[in-house]
Parts: C-alpha cells; sequence; structure tokens
C-alpha cells in the first residue's frame, strides 16, 4: 500500500521521548503495523493515522524547503506526493463507507 520509505519517515512519530504518555507511541506503532498490512479497521486507528498523516507532510515539507542537494529535494517532493494520494485514498474510501 504504501511504500517502505514513507512507512519509515512515519515510525519517527514512534519514537517514545517525543510523547508524555507512553501510550501515545505504542498507538502509533500499532497503527503503522496495522496500515502496513493494509487493515485499518477502528475509528481510533482512522484517526491516529489522519494526524500521523499531518505531521509526516509538515515534517517532509519542512525538510524540502531546507534541502540544499535536488536529489533529495526530489525525493522528498515524492514522499509527499505518496502521501497526499494515500490520504486521498482513505477520504474516498471514507466517503464509499457513509
Amino acid at each position: 500500500m504504501l511504500s517502505e520509505q514513507l512507512l519509515n519517515v512515519m515510525k519517527m512519530f514512534c519514537e517514545p521521548s517525543l510523547y508524555q504518555d507512553f501510550s501515545t507511541s505504542t498507538e502509533i506503532i500499532n497503527v503503522i503495523n496495522q496500515l502496513s498490512l493494509g487493515q485499518l479497521n477502528t475509528n481510533r486507528e482512522k484517526y491516529v493515522i489522519s494526524c500521523l498523516i499531518l505531521s509526516a507532510q509538515e515534517a517532509l515539507e519542512s525538510s524540502i524547503q531546507k534541502a540544499a542537494d535536488s536529489a533529495v529535494m526530489s525525493d522528498l517532493t515524492k514522499l509527499v506526493d505518496e502521501l497526499k494520494q494515500f490520504q486521498s485514498t482513505l477520504l474516498s474510501e471514507e466517503r464509499v463507507m457513509h
């Protein structure tokens, strides 16, 4: 479903030291694992992935602005495009369900 590179970017947000509540990190890891299996079932999982998408997109876009190497900038842009496509897919699936 998602490239290994994009999943790795999302995994950066699993770092427990980023959160006061350790369960946040665990929840993100669980959602990424479900995502890698192509299984987002609960509303909570969908909420966590939507927050994760926004965070990853902001981080990638910030990195693009700071990148000096055009190849790195191109790779980051491809990841942002993939993330936006994934978000669009999730939204369309959600609309179909309702």
